[in-house]
């Protein structure tokens, strides 16, 4: 018979770990934009991107990574972006129809390839944005034991809208996988 392996807390948090101040909100999205910026970095396009956007160059093609701080979006379907970064912000107009959705968000960490307006204050982009990638950079890691791993939110119990039935279904089903897998078979969830 096969052992379910004993849940483990790995942290408890009984109090916030933010004291609440301005400091701990800066830091907390300057190390978030750090992390993010290293893996943008990997794409072999933005390796050698600026890191500083106050120091952009007129006559060349300028790489930069930034923290999206605005979007606007024009009649003409233009799109411009204020990215940010440590040193200050820039402008960027994005290509007219590119074809690709943006779905941009604020606070999102992207890198662009560009070349700067002559008055050195909008970076009109030509190429794709660069986003933070993961999977691509890392081996897949597996474990040698086989495990089921079930994710749920927003049950509603208690709430006029919660459905007694289906949540019963999903218990038996639940059960049913416990029972299979301590009698040694796994359940082959795809």
């Amino acid at each position: 018979m096969a052992e379910i392996p004993p849940v483990i807390i790995e942290r408890q948090i009984q109090k916030s770990m933010s004291d609440g101040k301005l400091e701990s909100y800066v830091s907390l999205f300057n190390d978030r934009f750090k992390s993010l910026s290293k893996l943008v970095r990997r794409d072999p396009s933005m390796r050698d991107a600026i890191r500083d956007t106050s120091n952009l160059s007129p006559d060349e093609e300028n790489k930069i990574i930034g923290m999206v701080a605005d979007i606007q979006t024009f009649n003409n379907g233009r799109t411009r972006v204020t990215l940010e970064d440590k040193n200050g912000r820039i402008n960027v107009m994005l290509q007219e129809s590119s074809g690709e959705n943006l779905n941009l968000l604020m606070d999102e960490v992207i890198g662009v390839s560009g070349k700067l307006s002559r008055q050195g204050n909008v970076l009109f982009v030509n190429s794709p944005i660069i986003r933070p990638h993961l999977g691509r950079y890392r081996e897949v890691s597996r474990s040698e034991e086989p495990y089921i791993a079930l994710f749920i939110s927003d049950v509603h119990l208690g709430s006029g809208t919660f459905q007694d039935k289906e949540w019963d279904k999903f218990i038996s089903w639940l059960k049913e996988i416990l029972i299979t897998t301590r009698s040694g078979f796994l359940a082959q969830v795809t």
